[in-house]
């Protein structure tokens, strides 16, 4: 097997630390023949908090293309699997639908785990960056938001809250397939769940406002508020709130959408984290924020980005939109060259935080050449070329709520 040139080394049996379990070098790898045989390595893509990933040639499915095979070191103080890890596979064997990351494989091998999923080009965010460096036409943006709300409207369909929706964990390919990734923040739950979650899920720019104000329970309308964040940077490509700081993240959301009060969303003023002192802003229209937004998609937006969750559209809703109207019942996208995208150069690893179970998508994107360059983007699980079709579920229209407390780990 033709070996990788890695700088990292295996962590010792008996000091490793945390950085060491991840920074691995890949001839671990080549030293597990079952994973030898089975796998050719052809690239590091990249690194996350739990492991490293590498893009490879998969010998006994080689017809369904490359995969990415991401690597876990197990805590050698007896802790076991990460816990993200053990929700993010769960949870994506019950995931089924095309526009769903798929994993092909879970492989234990103490120290260490193996999980194969399907292997896309790039981010949404890396996407961006290198094919609409001057705007993102009309016909993108559309394709890439109903399958966005598809994969979302199944995964509620499913009782399963997604809870750190954004560009980084949106998968795409060069023929237009969108996938949503990194389920480790994700939680299914059920009606009338009694068990208390962390509100600190979802990262800073793409979180909905009532986990910035501390709620105690939330629902599936987290999900639609990171959508419609990533509806606006998708079509003016930069952030809609970047905040700095979760207060500084509330100030631009207020900024941009007025302080809210009772009147526009019943009970704020009792929040745990809402202060009567909060500076008041007027409102303002959220598409000043996004002045070439045509009148529908605006439209759109209003009612995904608003402060109340339940006059906030669920997907179902969503996608039952006019915004939709002239692509709906189609499910082949089109390609990124049909819709104007060019080749920008190399792509800027993404900035943004990621959550711990973040499995990294390649830089080089469809411009891989030998010999291939490690680079790394935070944020992306892993990845996927397939292009069939799944039956949707629709979600439920009665609400399901996790219950969060005031301070909690991610991992809760």
């Amino acid at each position: 097997m033709e070996a990788l040139q890695c700088d990292e080394a295996a962590p010792s049996q008996n000091n490793a630390t945390k950085t060491d379990r991840c920074m691995v070098d890949s001839e671990t790898v080549h030293r597990d023949n079952k994973i030898q045989t089975r796998f050719r390595l052809i690239d590091k893509i990249g690194e996350g908090t739990y492991g490293i990933v590498f893009k490879a040639e998969d010998r006994e499915n080689p017809h369904e293309g490359p995969v990415a095979l991401k690597k876990i070191w197990l805590d050698e103080r007896g802790e076991g699997v990460p816990v993200t890890t053990l929700r993010e596979v769960a949870l994506l064997k019950e995931l089924n639908h095309v526009n769903i990351v798929r994993m092909r494989d879970f492989i234990a091998m103490t120290p260490r785990l193996f999980l194969v999923f399907d292997f896309l080009d790039q981010d949404l965010k890396q996407c961006l960056d290198s094919h609409f460096l001057h705007g993102t036409p009309p016909l993108f943006v559309k394709w890439c938001m109903v399958q966005i709300l598809r994969g979302l409207e199944f995964c509620h369909g499913k009782r399963v809250i997604h809870r750190d929706l954004k560009p980084q964990n949106v998968l795409i390919d060069h023929s237009g397939n969108v996938k949503l990734a990194d389920f480790g923040l994700a939680r299914s739950c059920q009606l009338q769940c009694k068990q208390c979650y962390t509100h600190e899920v979802v990262t800073l720019w793409y979180r909905a406002p009532e986990l910035l104000l501390g709620v105690q329970q939330y629902s599936a309308s987290v999900d639609l508020w990171s959508a419609g964040c990533i509806f606006a940077e998708v079509c003016c490509r930069k952030p809609l709130f970047p905040g700095d700081s979760e207060i500084d993240e509330l100030f631009k959301i207020f900024r941009g959408l007025g302080t809210p009060n009772d009147t526009v969303w019943p009970g704020v003023s009792k929040l745990p984290d809402f202060q009567p002192t909060f500076p008041m802003w007027k409102p303002t229209s959220i598409t000043s924020s996004v002045p070439r937004m045509e009148a529908l998609a605006a439209d759109l937006l209003r009612q995904l980005v608003v402060y109340n969750p339940d006059t906030r559209l669920r997907a179902d809703e969503a996608l039952s939109h006019p915004y939709f109207e002239d692509i709906r019942g189609q499910l082949t996208p089109p390609t990124l060259a049909s819709c104007g995208a060019r080749r920008c150069g190399a792509l800027t690893p993404s900035t943004s935080s990621s959550s711990s179970s973040a499995v990294l998508a390649p830089v080089g994107g469809l411009d891989l050449l030998p010999p291939p360059a490690a680079a790394t983007a935070a944020g992306v699980d892993a990845v996927s070329c397939s292009s069939a079709t799944a039956s949707t579920s629709s979600c439920s229209s009665a609400p399901f709520v996790v219950a969060a407390p005031k301070r909690g780990r991610p991992s809760e």
